[in-house]
């Protein structure tokens, strides 16, 4: 699935609606999803998870305040989860959650030797068929995401002899460093957080 729109990337760059150019670019925003997905640890299809994860204790604990933070298996989660502890039942009212990192964050509870339960579904939905290309709904793709794929696919890209013999010349130094700047920020990255088992 793409993150970009191939028609809009190929205008971008100059090109009509040459079959080669297509399916370079096709190709190489194919993969950019997976490369932006890896740097990013998370994936982008439209799923429901249900991640389990044992806490024995809060992750933090000082004097009354206590925090306990669990990294979900996926990030970009749509809707509201539900959140299940085996000894107090639904306990989703006392969670924040990052939703584009997958990261859920509880203030409140004192967990000892506990199990916790997220349920919730992650990624993009499809586009539908009409819309001609085999891409996420885009509108629903935040921005940032969009243009990390761009920089990427530009990065494979950039040494096609199609681009070259045009006079294209894209430099992937910068665009390197562009595309490193944009996605570092958005690493799904929690240190202290607990792991689904």
């Amino acid at each position: 699935m793409l993150l970009y729109s191939v028609q809009k990337l190929r205008e971008e760059l100059g090109f009509d609606a040459m079959s080669d150019i297509t399916n370079a670019i096709t190709m190489a925003l194919d993969a950019a999803e997976t490369l932006v997905g890896s740097t990013l640890r998370t994936t982008f299809e439209r799923k429901t998870v249900t991640d389990t994860f044992y806490v024995n204790e809060p992750s933090f604990q000082q004097g009354g305040l206590v925090r306990t933070e669990f990294l979900l298996s996926t990030g970009f989660v749509a809707g509201t989860p539900v959140v299940t502890s085996s000894k107090l039942g639904i306990i989703s009212d006392a969670f924040q959650f990052d939703k584009e990192k997958g990261i859920a964050r509880d203030w409140q509870t004192r967990y000892g030797d506990d199990i916790v339960t997220i349920e919730f579904t992650a990624g993009f939905e499809p586009a539908s068929a009409t819309d001609g290309e085999d891409s996420y709904k885009l509108a629903d793709v935040p921005s940032w995401l969009q243009q990390a794929a761009k920089l990427k696919t530009q990065l494979l890209i950039a040494k096609l002899p199609a681009l070259t013999e045009a006079g294209i010349h894209l430099d992937t130094n910068v665009l390197d460093q562009q595309y490193a700047s944009l996605v570092n920020s958005h690493i799904r990255y929690a240190p202290s957080a607990l792991l689904p088992l």
